[in-house]
């Protein structure tokens, strides 16, 4: 059975002025699509990240009894010495009858992109993912 993964591209352009002190939330860009809210919560908190301000690129994939969101997008922090990080993407693996986003593990791409990821075969997908533990 061949998986046909399910991609979202969305390209956004945020403007980031140096004397503004809130950078607008991707929402604002009145793209119409978002993040299950508990699974932007849950990226939000393990990377220790503000909020989203760009939203990149999203995908959907169904396999093997769980639910795969691959997420790219560019957040806003204040831990490093750039306001804005742009990291490679995440996603998020949560069994099928888990309805809730928020149990969900998260995992970071170790290179490449989302498109990339879902079109290997779903028996190598574990070697190209690093899981992000919660922070201690």
């Amino acid at each position: 059975m061949k998986i046909t993964p399910v991609f979202l591209c969305l390209t956004l352009t945020v403007p980031v002025l140096a004397h503004k002190d809130d950078l607008p939330d991707y929402r604002s860009q009145n793209h119409g699509i978002e993040l299950p809210k508990a699974a932007e919560m849950l990226l939000l908190e393990r990377i220790k990240a503000k909020k989203i301000v760009a939203l990149r690129a999203l995908a959907f994939e169904h396999s093997g009894g769980h639910d795969y969101l691959g997420v790219y997008a560019a957040f806003e922090i204040d831990w490093g010495f750039e306001r804005v990080w742009h990291p490679l993407p995440f996603v998020l693996k949560k069994e099928t009858t888990e309805k809730d986003w928020a149990k969900a593990k998260v995992y970071r791409l170790k290179e490449g992109t989302l498109r990339q990821f879902f079109g290997k075969p779903e028996r190598d997908w574990p070697n190209e993912l690093e899981e992000v533990k919660p922070a201690k």
